[in-house]
């Protein structure tokens, strides 16, 4: 019995002694896998950094920003008439961009009111040339032409202001003359409107003018303006130029002594001026902007009535294929500095949190009327 409790003895101190050997060591070991958490670094309670022993905030200059202002500007433009006339065929018209001292223009943005978009005069005409001309004398005159026509076509119901042919007269004015006259569809077609060639500028080729106020309701079929010379008396006749090719309308036609129509391969000197009107009543034509093919700068504006350009600019070049006025208009114009301004930057670290507050802080002057972007 006393050995057993000897034994006894013995275990229960061994353990004791264990439980102590390892309570001493457990805080020196690491079971981290990392290998540099085998290092042991000795702390204490002075190394704590407190808010006290730092400001709140920090601040100082960062660097120079350099600063484009932009700005915009908008145009409202009426009564642009983009137009021909009785010597200039083209339908052509420059608007140019107001410019603001320092600025260029970088885009510009046009929008055309569909609703204001209506018809002016129109000219119709053929360059003067000296290829020939044709006599026209009275009926019965051999190998002379007693009547010549003009065949021209509009694709508008209009009315027809005033014509033009180019010729020369000899012949006293105490005799008949012949006639101008506007036919239906062709030269033997029914007379629409007529008047006598009046005797003036005598053998000097010069420009005969003829007014005729004359409403021309199917716009259908072609019709033909011609040089009647059946009712001419005496030695009285007239001499009309035509060109080397063809011009207005298609190909002329001209009337032999013979009394039959021929075909022919020139046309008149001629100018027409009309309007083109409404399907009814007389007030002029309202166009869609496709049916002028209005271009800006060589583009199409489109259905849509509406036309953004970019790039720097100076002018918009406004072309159609007849002759318009664009009643109301907007432009929109968009500007860009020339010149670079530059800004001091500053900056603000706050100690409780982990943001920097950044402040770039300059005034910036824009000329008047304007939106700044």
């Amino acid at each position: 019995m006393k050995c057993n409790n000897k034994k006894y003895i013995y275990l229960i101190f061994s353990i004791l002694m264990f439980g102590f050997l390892i309570t001493m060591i457990l805080p020196y070991m690491n079971f981290s896998n990392d290998e540099t958490s085998n290092i042991k670094i000795p702390y204490d309670d002075s190394m704590k950094i407190r808010k006290s022993d730092t400001p709140d905030t920090k601040s100082g200059e960062g660097v120079n920003l350099s600063v484009t202002p932009f700005c915009e500007k908008t145009y409202q433009i009426t009564d642009f008439e983009i137009a021909n006339t009785g010597t200039n065929f083209d339908h052509k018209r420059i608007y140019n961009i107001p410019q603001l001292s320092g600025y260029e223009v970088y885009k510009v943005n046009v929008t055309v009111d569909e609703d204001n978009l209506t018809a002016l005069r129109e000219y119709q005409y053929s360059t003067l040339e000296t290829a020939g001309f044709f006599t026209i004398e009275a009926s019965g005159a051999a190998f002379e032409v007693e009547a010549a026509g003009q065949e021209f076509s509009i694709p508008y119901r209009c009315r027809i202001y005033n014509n033009s042919i180019n010729m020369a007269i000899d012949g006293l004015a105490s005799e008949a003359n012949g006639t101008v006259e506007f036919r239906d569809s062709s030269p033997n077609g029914n007379i629409i409107a007529s008047q006598t060639i009046p005797i003036v500028s005598l053998y000097t080729q010069v420009w005969h003018n003829y007014t005729w106020n004359l409403i021309l309701n199917d716009s259908s079929h072609s019709y033909e303006f011609v040089l009647n010379g059946t009712s001419i008396d005496g030695s009285n006749r007239f001499y009309y130029w035509y060109r080397s090719s063809i011009g207005v309308g298609s190909n002329g036609d001209y009337k032999w002594w013979i009394g039959s129509w021929s075909d022919a391969t020139f046309d008149f000197t001629f100018k027409l001026c009309y309007l083109p009107l409404n399907d009814t009543g007389t007030s002029p034509r309202n166009y869609t902007v496709p049916e002028t093919q209005l271009q800006i700068n060589g583009t199409d504006v489109g259905a849509d009535n509406n036309l953004i350009l970019n790039g720097q600019m100076t002018a918009l070049n406004f072309t159609t294929n007849i002759s318009a006025n664009i009643n109301d208009m907007t432009v929109r114009v968009y500007y860009r500095k020339t010149t670079e301004q530059t800004t001091q930057t500053t900056y603000e670290v706050d100690a409780s949190s982990t943001q920097v507050k950044w402040n770039a802080s300059k005034t910036l002057t824009f000329p008047a009327n304007t939106l700044n972007c």
